[in-house]
Order: C-alpha cells, then structure tokens, then sequence
C-alpha cells in the first residue's frame, strides 16, 4: 500500500483553498452587512 497519492496531496490543497475562501467571503459578508446595519450610526 503507497502512503501517499499525487492526487491526495493535491485534493488537500484544493480544500485548504476553498476552505479559505469560504471564509474570507462569510467575514466579508458579515463585515459588509455589520457596516449597513452600524455604519450610518457611526458616522
């Protein structure tokens, strides 16, 4: 049995991808609604 796969090493790095995006688009999302619910408060 081999350890390691090509494509596994490649599939983790797809998913550590995406998975960073998806979290930089959530805190974006939420930042920007925060901003028009807070925003005209704050000015």
């Amino acid at each position: 049995m081999r350890e390691k796969w090509p494509w596994n090493s490649k599939l983790a790095w797809v998913h550590s991808v995406i998975a960073k995006a998806a979290a930089f688009l959530f805190l974006t999302a939420v930042w920007k609604l925060s901003y028009a619910r807070f925003g005209g408060f704050l000015l």
